[in-house]
């Protein structure tokens, strides 16, 4: 996947699910799911990315309300639930249902946030900041505002590259 490989990607995510069998308890499906969510929105299958986001979401939400699970398993429960929430948010903005895609991406940064998950906070902040820019610029400012400002706390380039352009058009 990181290389561009595509469809060997989807091979390997489908070799994982085939490799967790019926242990369907376990939290590398929810990743797996939502990785194949979004190599579908990657690929131009917005729809399918929806489908498979939503997946990951309704199991890591599962696993994460489990009294029984550990601090570990409930953090990689939340960073699963909300990575699918921004993959879910972006797919339904390429959909063009606005108000959802915005209801998942701040739910996404919502999660995010509370649980310490920089990274993930400001992904679903750059594409937060783009739905904003059409929807009320005052507010797109406010969060690449916020966005950079992680960015640079956490020290991801890419991130502060996108959210400064974000906010060029956000002005």
């Amino acid at each position: 996947w990181d290389a561009g490989d595509r469809s060997r990607a989807l091979q390997c995510f489908e070799a994982g699910l085939a490799l967790l069998g019926d242990d369907r308890e376990h939290i590398e499906q929810a990743h797996l799911y939502q990785e194949m969510g979004r190599l579908a929105f990657r690929s131009g299958d917005s729809q399918r990315a929806v489908e498979w986001a939503e997946q990951a979401r309704l199991h890591a939400e599962r696993l994460a309300a489990d009294p029984a699970l550990d601090a570990d398993g409930r953090g990689e429960a939340v960073t699963a639930a909300a990575q699918s929430h921004n993959t879910l948010g972006v797919a339904f903005a390429r959909l063009n249902r606005l108000e959802e895609a915005v209801a998942h991406i701040e739910r996404s940064v919502a999660l995010a946030g509370e649980s310490g998950l920089l990274q993930a906070a400001c992904r679903g902040l750059a594409n937060l900041s783009v739905l904003y820019s059409t929807l009320d610029p005052a507010r797109a400012i406010e969060t690449c505002t916020a966005g950079l400002e992680m960015a640079k706390k956490i020290g991801d380039l890419g991130f502060q590259s996108r959210l400064y352009t974000n906010l060029a058009v956000a002005y």
